[in-house]
């Protein structure tokens, strides 16, 4: 607060950006006047910042007065505007701005200020940008970098459509959507390996015949073809093991699944399955 009066000499601007599910805005609070604006949806919060300073500075290069300083509470908005390795257009802009302005024997300070700490002018920016976010915001060029949010929405969004429409696909069964699995950190490499193989549905015992140019094994006590599926949760052979290493998810309402077992959900734990694969010595065939 005692550095602002430091600039009472000087005509005080406060910019300030908006950005909400209701949209994006920016504004400019000059002495008298407030220059606001909507962007559009996609326009960074940082985007907006550097909008509202370049209307600043537009005021600026027509005011009468000659000194000037502008109030902003976003601190990476002022480092990049000293950075003249940026290659972000807006604040190329702002320092051509800056270039034009010192030409007109304008002195201008930018000023760094806390938001929300109940600054006068920083609490209107704040509201004007928080009304003009409201509006219809038209058509407007913005960084490259302000889309990408949105085309990595677009393409997850295709992805996941894409992987939904999968079938007979082994990985679709057990991974519903197309967001990376979290770290299980297993304790060993070759656990890593084993559950990865699991999950894919790919394992040595199941696919090992294609290295070897051989028939597909076929379980024995069964007389159907082995796979993930068939071994972790429907053999009876294991059933013993099965009940001493899934007993607690396996009820009447809720049986034992390929996906509730593999499947990263509430239930999931690799402790368990390491124990079951050792205990029916299918651990070195996977």
């Amino acid at each position: 607060m005692n550095h602002i009066q430091e600039h009472t000499g000087e005509v005080q601007i406060y910019t300030d950006g908006s950005k909400s599910s209701s949209g994006v805005g920016y504004a400019s609070v000059l002495p008298g006047v407030t220059k606001s604006g909507p962007l559009p949806e996609t326009a960074s919060i940082f985007t907006a910042e550097m909008v509202a300073i370049v209307t600043a500075l537009r005021a600026i290069s027509s005011h009468p007065q000659q000194s000037f300083v502008i109030f902003c509470d976003s601190l990476s908005v002022l480092q990049s505007i000293e950075s003249y390795e940026s290659n972000n257009p807006l604040v190329q802009h702002i320092q051509q701005w800056l270039f034009f302005i010192s030409a007109r024997r304008k002195e201008l300070s930018f000023c760094w200020v806390p938001g929300h700490i109940g600054v006068a002018g920083n609490e209107r920016a704040d509201g004007a940008a928080k009304d003009a976010s409201r509006l219809e915001a038209p058509q407007r060029a913005l960084p490259h970098s302000d889309y990408m949010a949105s085309y990595y929405t677009t393409f997850l969004q295709h992805w996941q459509d894409t992987w939904e429409k999968k079938e007979n696909n082994k990985l679709r069964i057990i991974k519903k959507d197309v967001r990376p699995w979290h770290n299980p950190n297993l304790p060993s490499r070759r656990q890593e390996i084993a559950l990865a193989r699991l999950r894919m549905g790919h394992t040595r015992l199941t696919h090992g015949y294609l290295m070897e140019s051989g028939a597909p094994p076929y379980c024995m006590s069964c007389i159907v073809p082995m796979t993930v599926e068939h071994f972790l949760v429907e053999c009876p052979d294991y059933s013993d093991e099965r009940k001493l290493c899934f007993g607690k998810i396996m009820t009447t309402s809720s049986p034992l699944t390929i996906s509730r077992v593999l499947g990263e959900n509430d239930i999931f734990d690799h402790s368990l399955i390491m124990q079951f694969l050792n205990l029916t010595g299918l651990l070195s065939k996977i």
